[in-house]
């Protein structure tokens, strides 16, 4: 199987790589960019640069920085799949997926491997149905899959193992979606209770009384 370097010389052959006239018009074919929208884009692109360099910069081997702080992955802001495509140009996240799972497909050396109409068929599926998900939500997912977390392969490739895990994924993103709301919850109900008063201080506000002046009898 290809390599992230032979993945992109290949689509540079098929010319199925968008050029840069196509990366900073690429916007212009989406149904509506507003300025927000605009912003994120050039975002991506001044931090990326070309998708070339976005594919070098994300490639299988950054799995293991992202492994190793998954929290990050989850509350930081590397772009969406779909970000990925309004940047690049349409095919941007399949290209990407593309290599990794070519990389799965080399890690786990199986009997039957994928054939490349197979991987990009798939991509192209994780791209549409998962455009949400971020570049370094689904590089952890690829670490963890790696890992022997989720679902197995048995002698070939299997792309409901791929899809299913991926579900086994969101339910993990899921739970600490949940977790940090529910702390979030308690921090704000501890500076609440921290900035409340009691009864009797409101009581003594209410009547206009404090500690040192007792209240006047009418």
């Amino acid at each position: 199987m290809e390599s992230v370097e032979q993945v992109i010389k290949r689509m540079k052959g098929e010319e199925q790589l968008p050029t840069e006239r196509q990366q900073r018009s690429s916007q212009g074919t989406l149904p509506s960019v507003n300025a927000k929208q605009q912003e994120q884009i050039s975002a991506v692109r001044r931090k990326y640069g070309s998708f070339v360099d976005f594919l070098k910069a994300n490639n299988p081997d950054r799995q293991m920085v992202v492994g190793a702080n998954p929290d990050q992955c989850f509350l930081g802001c590397s772009p969406s799949l779909r970000l990925l495509n309004a940047s690049y140009g349409q095919k941007a996240a399949a290209t990407w997926l593309t290599a990794q799972l070519q990389d799965v497909n080399l890690f786990f050396n199986m009997k039957e491997s994928a054939d490349l109409l197979q991987v990009e068929k798939l991509a192209g599926i994780i791209a549409i149905n998962y455009a949400y998900l971020t570049v370094d939500e689904l590089l952890l997912f690829f670490f963890r899959f790696n890992s022997g977390r989720y679902r197995r392969f048995f002698s070939y490739f299997d792309p409901s193992v791929i899809t299913d895990s991926i579900r086994d994924f969101l339910q993990e993103k899921y739970r600490f979606q949940k977790q940090q709301e529910e702390e979030r919850k308690k921090r704000e109900w501890e500076e609440h209770k921290k900035r409340a008063i009691t009864r009797e201080e409101y009581l003594k506000l209410k009547n206009g009384t404090t500690e040192n002046e007792p209240a006047r009898s009418s």
